[in-house]
């Protein structure tokens, strides 16, 4: 058992009470200095951060919002059952006999409010007290599995060389048929308009459409398990989600039937097609671009950055099936099972990131090296397409990591593409002033990215951080893989 902590608190009251976390930032703000932020309430009930501090003082107030006025012996036997459940305790918490319910459930509000501190320090203070009371493990082995990070690439090291395998074949592919990624781009860029957008939208959902497939063979395995159970409609989402009706199957759970949660990954995937498409008609208005491309000698580059490309979705899927196993059911909580790689939905998932961030990072560089180098021919009248492109990649930026959907359904990778934001608005603004003619169309492309900076810092202070720092702190495994994608792109480009 570990002691009660702010995070528990958090979670209880907003998944056992059914508050919201806008209610419980009203609630909390009324007795400390500062705003929370839903976002940091999300991260905190999950583990993710440290709690804040200074709440001890808001348990007499949080009991009269969120507990005055229930019925009193259902209402701490719930609390009984969530301490039983998650295996946490708080000093002298047996003593609910002997107490009133006001005064036993204000103790359980001050004790967990105060402890700020996150499941996994106890666990590895724990750790180390057994390691020194005669657990004489070697050091290497036990500094290894102390980094979570570590420890679960040593655990999937199937899925690390398989990937490295799929990446080895792609490119031995393209080396043994002579065929660049520069031509693949090129190939692409040929497609009618009516054949890009028809292939590009099916990319972007098939992952719905696969996800249904997923589903329905979580029911036929659960079918084949169970033959003597019925199942009705209402059970299929549960059985798709955590592999049966009343129970968590380890490994069996392969999509969320969530509305909300298809709704929020199909639209994910249709901003970054959205951009593609303005990126492809941006790119066509120009009639001597494949010929520019051909001539620059750009296929290392071009290599490159679909490498990149695949490393990255990679990573990104797993970080996401790595997560810590479900052991309750959780609406807003995705499983780790329906991520897992073999998924028919997380393929499609994968192929459509490829795609969709080779292609658009691709073509954002070369049309950045086609008007920088045609400046001295004359600035361009602004391209509405252009235009779109930036503001669908911004809205894509924001609504697949910073938006409430992806705090409650991605909390994992909440933040993860914050990094971006001031590439992208940096880098669009100046090839806007350079290479565009000005006018109240840059004038306004500008106002957006200055917008989208805002938004930026923003999310940043609204996470009660001061710099960047501890947003960097929090998504560490991210920002320390982008630092080495980067410094690899870097190290690469002076031995090409």
């Amino acid at each position: 058992m570990r002691k009660l902590c702010q995070g528990d608190i958090f979670r209880y009251i907003n998944e056992e009470l059914n508050i919201p976390q806008k209610v419980m930032c009203s609630i909390f703000n009324q007795v400390r200095q500062g705003n929370m932020a839903e976002t940091r309430i999300s991260e905190i009930k999950k583990g993710k951060r440290k709690g804040y501090k200074g709440l001890k003082e808001a348990a007499t107030y949080c009991f009269s919002e969120c507990f005055q006025g229930k019925e009193e012996a259902s209402a701490l036997q719930d609390i009984l059952d969530f301490l039983h459940r998650e295996e946490i305790y708080f000093p002298k918490w047996e003593e609910y006999k002997t107490e009133n319910f006001k005064t036993y459930v204000i103790r359980f509000l001050e004790f967990g409010l105060d402890n700020c501190d996150i499941p996994r320090q106890e666990a590895e203070e724990e750790a180390e007290l057994s390691f020194t009371k005669g657990d004489h493990t070697p050091r290497k082995n036990k500094v290894l599995t102390a980094i979570p990070l570590i420890q679960k690439m040593m655990q999937n090291w199937i899925f690390i060389f398989l990937s490295a395998c799929i990446i080895f074949l792609i490119f031995l592919l393209l080396n043994l048929y002579r065929i660049s990624a520069v031509d693949l781009f090129l190939f692409v860029l040929k497609l009618s308009p009516g054949s890009f957008s028809t292939f590009t939208f099916l990319l972007a959902v098939s992952t719905f459409l696969f996800g249904l497939v997923d589903a329905g063979i979580a029911v036929f395995s659960y079918k084949a398990r169970e033959r003597d159970v019925s199942i009705s409609w209402r059970d299929v989402p549960y059985i798709a989600k955590y592999g049966a009706v009343d129970r968590i199957v380890p490994g069996k759970g392969r999509y969320d039937l969530n509305r909300s949660r298809i709704c929020y990954s199909v639209f994910c995937n249709l901003t970054g097609t959205f951009s593609a498409w303005a990126l492809y008609l941006f790119l066509q208005s120009f009639t001597d671009f494949p010929a520019f491309v051909r001539k620059g000698g750009f296929d290392a580059m071009a290599n490159l950055d679909l490498f990149f490309s695949l490393l990255l979705t990679f990573a990104h899927s797993f970080f996401l099936f790595t997560r810590e196993p479900m052991t309750q059911f959780k609406e807003k909580v995705e499983n780790p099972d329906t991520l897992s790689i073999d998924r028919l939905h997380v393929i499609s998932n994968n192929a459509h990131l490829v795609f969709n961030l080779s292609f658009t990072t691709i073509g954002i560089v070369f049309a950045g090296i086609y008007g920088f180098s045609h400046i001295s021919n004359g600035k361009m009248f602004l391209s509405p397409f252009f235009a779109f492109m930036i503001l669908g990649i911004h809205a894509y930026l924001w609504f697949s990591s910073c938006s409430p959907y992806a705090v409650d359904f991605n909390a994992e990778c909440s933040g993860s593409f914050l990094l971006f934001y001031p590439i992208v608005a940096i880098f669009s603004s100046l090839y806007s002033t350079l290479c565009f003619q000005a006018g109240w169309g840059v004038f306004l492309l500008n106002l957006v990215n200055f917008c989208a900076l805002i938004a930026w810092l923003v999310g940043i202070f609204r996470r009660g951080s001061r710099s960047v720092l501890p947003l960097i702190r929090q998504h560490k495994a991210y920002f320390i893989f982008y630092a080495f994608l980067f410094f690899l792109y870097y190290f690469l480009s002076f031995r090409i």
